[in-house]
């Protein structure tokens, strides 16, 4: 059941300039270099936290809908990010073959940590294709609204990992992660919960 981007986040939560003043660095030399340690510690805490920090728009592949084929877990499905803004669209190829797409009036999203698509009373997720794998698509919008939502511990990690890899750019970097691994406990109270 992978989750794959499909546009990935336009910005940041953390900016070159807030950057650039943690690390100590005056000029434009290393700007882009700094702007890839921060997409890097940025991935790392999205992977570490489950958490989709800054918006991007994802595709979830599924093999059937929920009550469907065995699938446990009631009538709702589960999105393994956090926060969701909206579902864009669910498709899914029919019994036939056929690709079709669910109406939006037809399910709500609810959770929070948790995001969950649930059908509105009365609608029932359809059957799939037999034998078809990833029958399900749901594209959907995750993340923070703006840098200014992202938690401020998780925008410390992210500072203090790419500072740490910045300053061992030259050097050993598995020890510069290691180095700041005691800090991963910032992140603890904002990993979306294992379902």
């Amino acid at each position: 059941m992978p989750i794959k981007i499909i546009q990935p986040p336009t910005a940041e939560p953390v900016s070159l300039e807030e950057a650039k003043l943690h690390f100590r660095v005056d000029g434009d030399a290393d700007d882009a270099l700094i702007l890839s340690l921060l997409a890097a510690a940025r991935d790392s805490a999205e992977l570490k936290t489950g958490r989709q920090l800054m918006p991007a728009t994802l595709r979830y592949l599924l093999d059937c809908f929920p009550g469907k084929d065995g699938w446990p877990g009631g009538a709702g499905i589960l999105i393994p990010k956090a926060p969701v803004q909206s579902i864009l669209s669910i498709q899914y190829a029919d019994q036939s073959g056929q690709l079709q797409q669910i109406s939006g009036t037809n399910y709500r999203l609810v959770g929070g940590d948790l995001p969950k698509i649930v059908p509105v009373p009365g609608f029932f997720w359809p059957s799939t294709e037999p034998r078809n794998y990833e029958a399900v698509t749901i594209e959907f919008v995750a993340g923070y609204a703006d840098e200014s939502q992202v938690p401020p511990t998780i925008k410390t990690w992210i500072l203090m990992r790419a500072a740490s890899m910045y300053a061992q750019r030259e050097g050993d970097a598995k020890n510069a992660l290691n180095q700041v691994s005691f800090l991963d406990s910032l992140l603890d109270s904002h990993r979306v919960p294992a379902w």
